[in-house]
């Protein structure tokens, strides 16, 4: 989509109360609007991807793996822009395939604030070091 940055719309996929909280907290600040899905039972209708600019993976939306469900995700929206947050820091380095809608890979431990700036950027068309390391799917 094209939007100004004053109007992105995100999704936040896992993480607990405390997290959405900072992130919900974080995207306001920057002018965002960000929503936030704990389960895939939460999540119901697939559909309203469409409504968002980029998904931010946290770690696993049970009963998937982060990256299962970036996986998953690819295979129905191509085009849905997501960063992946692991608790492995050596993933984007071990992963020798990532689907092609991941733009990011970064630490679980990066803030809100940090992990939404690399979304705006990745929006904006600058590239990450990481993935520049990684073959997409």
């Amino acid at each position: 989509m094209n939007r100004s940055e004053a109007s992105w719309k995100f999704v936040l996929l896992g993480g607990d109360n405390q997290v959405a909280h900072d992130y919900v907290q974080a995207a306001s600040m920057r002018g965002c609007a960000l929503s936030h899905f704990a389960s895939m039972q939460e999540l119901g209708y697939l559909g309203r991807f469409r409504e968002y600019d980029a998904a931010i993976v946290h770690r696993e939306l049970n009963p998937l793996s982060g990256l299962e469900l970036a996986e998953y995700l690819e295979k129905l929206f191509q085009s849905l822009p997501m960063v992946l947050l692991t608790e492995d820091r050596e993933l984007p380095l071990s992963l020798h395939r990532l689907p092609g809608s991941v733009i990011d890979c970064l630490p679980v431990d990066h803030s809100p604030e940090e992990v939404l700036e690399r979304v705006e950027e990745a929006l904006a068309g600058r590239s990450s070091p990481y993935l520049s390391m990684i073959e997409p799917l």
